[in-house]
């Protein structure tokens, strides 16, 4: 099979339109919707009789990012454009409520690192009622208002998390100062161990502003201290690289099997600890990628070669199956999300079949991962039309998805053309990457030039029952352009602890996927 701030209302539920894959009219049901029991019960204590929420808005909808993030955008009555929604006092409660109307029962972030991406023509301001109007004079300039929701999944051993957390520091200092003193005699040329800050922009997708320069400026800066600080372990990295081991480039760096442990603190040290989320990624995939369990298994195999894996049947699909995930399309909003004006959409629901099948695969998961569970399953229809279309998602763009390695598994539900179809694109090898910045979103997006000139790019498509898994630390993208619509049925694996660990320290991350149902 394999080729190869609480001062606003309370959430409350609102109906939704099937006509638009958007929020309809909205009006106020008495019934109200999810989020963790804590915040609801200040909420509710703190509720009053203010206007309703969004109140002047026909539709609501989160552009920028995905179907569970992005920047608030609205319709007002008697205006068929989308306004960026504008706020000077932006609070936990608003974006609860914001999360609620389009179905999700928690918020990751009160804040989408694309908020203000491409937000473009008039603006809607969010008054302090919690109404909206369209923005007069210095209103428009204020910024505009984003959000991440997520459905509510089981509960997390954040103590146990934390522990594990609190554990790597000391670990880290004690492993580091045991490689610097192993580290051998020699000579080194900081321009081979180095990028400039111009290529690291000339590699991005999205502007690189004021603060984009001051933070690569900044780890340049640490890294060439640490390599002068250090001869001893610029050298052994000179060694490393001349090995075909260490290769620095404008993304981040590549360690390849061979590399021993000592060698791999010393290149942590140098080009990675500038990184908030450095840590979590290192000690989950990094030292593990460098030495992998072994394994006679196709996919899991591929995937560590390639970071995908091509499968020409799942041997899941049926009839009934396909018609359940294509009617979930066109379900409630409580299952539904969209964005790009419901040209992507998700939908998520409980189904043991789907369920049963990707519990089946986990040894792919784990084979690849370490010890892996299952996070989730939704379905994902894509009908965009032309390259513009990333200005509301980004997922258009070569990316990565900012948690370290994990894995989808897709499952198409019709034949998935090469060039028309919205294939997914991947760029092979692109998984060894420990890339330098994983905390800011537009950090994670790439040049498409570069990637085109610098990698093999997949396409992955293909009949009906098949599809692929891929790694999401992969650079990779969802093409935008293409007449015909793509549906697909999606889970996803994370290394055990891994989301955990992200919850507890506050990462805001999607890990896992806020748009899926949760098991």
């Amino acid at each position: 099979k394999i080729d190869a701030s609480l001062t606003r209302g309370y959430p409350s539920e609102y109906p939704w339109s099937r006509d638009t894959y958007n929020a309809a009219p909205l009006t106020r049901r008495s019934d109200v919707h999810g989020g963790r029991a804590a915040m609801h019960t200040l909420l509710l204590l703190l509720t009053t009789a203010s206007a309703e929420f969004l109140r002047g808005a026909t539709h609501i909808q989160l552009a920028g990012c995905n179907a569970d993030c992005g920047r608030l955008e609205v319709k007002l009555q008697n205006d068929d454009a989308w306004r960026a929604v504008t706020s000077s006092n932006w609070t936990r409660a608003d974006a609860y409520q914001t999360c609620a109307h389009l179905g999700f029962d928690e918020v990751a972030s009160i804040s989408s690192p694309f908020a203000a991406a491409a937000a473009r023509g008039d603006r809607a301001v969010l008054r302090f009622d919690g109404s909206v109007r369209s923005c007069v004079g210095g209103e428009c300039s204020m910024p505009a208002v984003g959000v991440a929701c997520r459905a509510r999944g089981p509960p997390t051993d954040t103590a146990a998390a934390m522990a594990r957390v609190d554990a790597w520091a000391p670990l880290r200092s004690a492993r580091l100062r045991a490689a610097l003193s192993v580290s051998g005699e020699g000579n080194a040329t900081l321009s081979e161990l180095t990028v400039s800050v111009d290529a690291i922009e000339a590699a991005r997708a999205l502007p690189f502003d004021g603060a984009d320069r001051v933070a690569a400026l900044k780890a340049q800066r640490r890294t060439i201290e640490f390599l002068e600080r250090h001869p001893r372990a610029a050298a052994a990295l000179q060694r490393l690289h001349a090995r075909g081991l260490l290769e620095v480039t404008p993304l981040g760096i590549v360690l390849r099997e061979g590399t021993l442990s000592h060698e791999a603190e010393l290149a942590y040290a140098a080009y990675l600890s500038s990184d908030p989320h450095g840590d979590v990624h290192f000690e989950f995939d990094g030292r593990r990628r460098l030495a992998p369990a072994p394994t006679s298994d196709d996919a899991v195999l591929a995937l560590r070669r390639d970071g995908v894996a091509r499968i020409r049947d799942w041997g899941v699909l049926t009839d009934s199956i396909s018609r359940k995930a294509t009617r979930s399309l066109h379900g409630s909003r409580k299952t539904l999300s969209s964005t790009s004006n419901g040209r992507v959409a998700t939908a998520r629901y409980a189904d043991k079949r789907l369920e049963r099948f990707f519990r089946s695969i986990n040894d792919i998961a784990s084979g690849y991962l370490g010890e892996a569970q299952l996070s989730g399953y939704k379905i994902v229809r894509i009908d965009t039309t032309s390259a513009n279309d990333t200005e509301s998602y980004v997922a258009g763009l070569w990316h990565h998805d900012r948690v370290g390695n994990r894995l989808k598994v897709f499952v198409f539900l019709h034949d998935v053309d090469c060039d028309e179809g919205h294939p997914t694109e991947v760029a092979v090898g692109s998984h060894l990457l420990n890339y330098y910045r994983t905390d800011a979103m537009g950090a994670s997006r790439f040049d498409n030039d570069y990637v085109r000139q610098n990698y093999e790019v997949a396409k992955l498509c293909g009949p009906k029952g098949g599809g692929f898994v891929v790694d999401t630390h992969t650079l990779h993208r969802g093409a935008v352009e293409g007449s015909l619509a793509r549906t697909v049925i999606v889970g996803e694996y994370h290394a055990v602890g891994k989301c955990a660990a992200m919850d507890a320290l506050g990462l805001g991350l999607p890990c896992p996927s806020g748009d899926q149902f949760l098991v």
